[in-house]
């Protein structure tokens, strides 16, 4: 490729819609690489904690063993990605929870949503303080 052919491929990557275009590719996450550091994606939105990223597993069994043994050293390593991966693991895991604990409420017939304790005490004080400033403000 000759270098005349470059500032037109670079004003094309600027005008590209990337996130549009990671969301067709139905991308979890963007990879991290310098071009896409700095960057403002608008129409894309990475996956939430509730997926744990690194549990899915390949289709393939001969790629999926090398994965499990490549992500085993890179915990073993204790380096920062071993750390965002165990970060990511415990929040993946905290959510299922809290979706199997609502689950549960909700099979036992109770509602998940309704307040307890201080909590209702306080939005049941607040909705009497409003609705009585309410009354006032109609009264005038």
């Amino acid at each position: 490729m000759s270098v005349a052919n470059l500032p037109f491929i670079h004003s094309r990557f600027a005008s590209l819609d990337l996130g549009m275009l990671a969301t067709s590719f139905s991308l979890l996450r963007l990879p991290k690489m310098p071009e896409l550091r700095d960057k403002q994606l608008p129409n894309f939105t990475p996956a939430g904690p509730e997926i744990d990223i690194h549990a899915i597993s390949f289709k393939d069994k001969t790629r999926e063993a090398a994965r499990q043994k490549r992500l085993a050293a890179e915990l073993a390593a204790g380096g920062k990605n071993a750390k965002q991966i165990k970060a990511e693991q415990r929040a993946a895991e905290r959510i299922s929870k809290q979706k199997e604990r609502r689950a549960t409420e909700i099979a036992k017939g109770r509602n998940p949503n309704k307040k307890k304790g201080k909590q209702a005490k306080v939005s049941t004080h607040f909705f009497v303080l409003l609705d009585s400033l309410f009354a006032v403000y109609q009264s005038k």
